[in-house]
């Protein structure tokens, strides 16, 4: 008869991924700063395996009054990073509210999205050519509801 063993998950709590409480997310001051320290990390070059790869970041828009998470794809072609699209998965806060939202994808406006895209362009996280052919919110809302007019077509 096979000997019943135990599986202990004490060890693998250690590395495990701690959710820090938006109350300690500090909005830095020097903005400046900030960039310079992102840009940094980005142009470090990756050492990456995968033919694709994420690079996030949090920004702060005080114009909307709002903290943003931030994601952009690259690929890799030819040991550069080519820029494939950037979204919002989530919002680390929203100042006027004291909710945080979950599902910002929706609620991010054409005005914010354009002056997040403005911003990182500025940065050098893309060039404006990468920018014109590389995924955004606003195209992949465009995307989707041209995509639901074609089930809702199916359908009817």
């Amino acid at each position: 008869m096979p000997v019943k063993r135990e599986f202990k998950t004490s060890l693998l709590q250690v590395g495990r991924v701690r959710k820090e409480s938006l109350k300690k997310i500090k909005v830095p001051e020097d903005e400046n700063q900030y960039m310079g320290n992102l840009l940094k990390e980005f142009n470090s070059g990756w050492k990456w395996k995968f033919p694709e790869a994420v690079f996030q970041f949090g920004i702060c828009m005080q114009e909307f009054q709002r903290m943003y998470l931030l994601r952009c794809l690259y690929r890799r072609a030819d040991s550069e990073k080519k820029f494939l699209g950037w979204k919002v998965p989530k919002f680390f806060k929203d100042f006027s509210k004291s909710e945080d939202l979950e599902s910002p994808f929706w609620d991010i406006s054409s005005v914010e999205s354009n002056a997040l895209e403005k911003k990182m362009l500025q940065s050098g996280l893309f060039s404006e050519d990468e920018g014109q052919n590389a995924n955004t919110p606003l195209r992949e809302i465009k995307r989707r509801a041209e995509f639901q007019i074609q089930i809702d077509e199916l359908f009817n």
